[in-house]
């Protein structure tokens, strides 16, 4: 098989992962792949092993206060109908009796004109909406060889950069629910010094695959670098140093802003964490 087919392959895999369409009722590896080989588990470096287990050092065996509002208040939105109102209204000059002045020079300059309001707001919304973090941004900003940890969620396994993991977290506390969040928010996760917003990682990544007995298999709760955001995931598979030329990368796709490519060697999604983390942050604070 050729390089550009078995590439295809991968990309074909993963978007059978992810299209929306109804579970089958036999095991989803078995269904989508039926005449594919096992996938040899990644071989765990010594020094990417010695980082991993710092990570998992770092959970808390003592039992941490959950703070009530962890997440600031969304700002209000600007009130655009009131002032659009004041500038549509008409301008009603004052005619005054003339007042004994010095002669002044008469100004011919025309007045310049007033901004609308609503042009301007809706520019800035149009200017946000644009500034999403690329994918070819986020592979500028990657070394050309990292370390990432591969973990999986259900049958989906993905990739994430071990430098860009703020930790792991065992899922042994119960989680605090929040009223009027996403349905993809579980809850929050007592930790110090702020506690995480625990995603279900296959509720939002699996759309219609998503199979609601998942959330009791979660075990772990990968935070997303310094970020107040942390992925469940069903099991830790293992680590492994890539270079930038073992990825297939993806254009951004608005629909999947999380997508940054394929890793060929081991058929898993490599996360765009920094756009992972501005979906969050846009959808997470609204209710489904």
């Amino acid at each position: 098989m050729s390089k550009h087919r078995a590439e295809q392959a991968l990309a074909d895999y993963l978007d059978r992962l992810l299209a929306p369409m109804p579970l089958p009722l036999a095991s989803p590896a078995a269904s989508l792949l039926p005449h594919a080989e096992p996938v040899a588990e990644p071989v765990i470096l010594p020094a990417a092993r010695q980082r991993l287990q710092q990570l998992l050092d770092q959970v808390s065996e003592k039992p941490v206060a959950v703070v009530a509002a962890p997440i600031a208040a969304p700002v209000a939105a600007p009130v655009v109908a009131p002032i659009a109102a004041q500038v549509a209204a008409p301008i009603t000059k004052t005619v005054t009796a003339p007042v004994s002045k010095p002669a002044v020079e008469a100004v011919s300059s025309q007045p310049e004109p007033i901004p609308h309001p609503v042009s301007a707001v809706a520019s800035a919304v149009a200017e946000a909406a644009t500034a999403i973090y690329t994918n070819q941004q986020y592979r500028t900003d990657l070394p050309a060889s990292f370390p990432t940890l591969v973990f999986r969620v259900d049958e989906l396994r993905l990739a994430m950069p071990l430098h860009l993991l703020g930790g792991i977290q065992r899922r042994d506390k119960p989680l605090t629910p929040l009223v009027g969040r996403a349905d993809w928010f579980l809850g929050l996760l007592p930790h110090e010094p702020e506690n995480i917003n625990v995603v279900d990682t296959g509720r939002y990544l699996l759309g219609d695959k998503y199979r609601p007995e998942l959330v009791d298999g979660y075990r772990y709760v990968i935070r997303i670098g310094d970020s107040p955001w942390g992925l469940a995931c069903t099991d830790l598979c293992a680590t492994r140093s890539l270079s930038q030329d073992d990825v297939s990368w993806y254009d951004s796709n608005p629909r999947r802003p999380w997508l940054a490519g394929i890793i060929k060697e081991d058929r898993c999604a490599l996360i765009n964490t920094r756009a992972l983390v501005d979906a969050f942050e846009q959808l997470g604070r609204h209710a489904a």
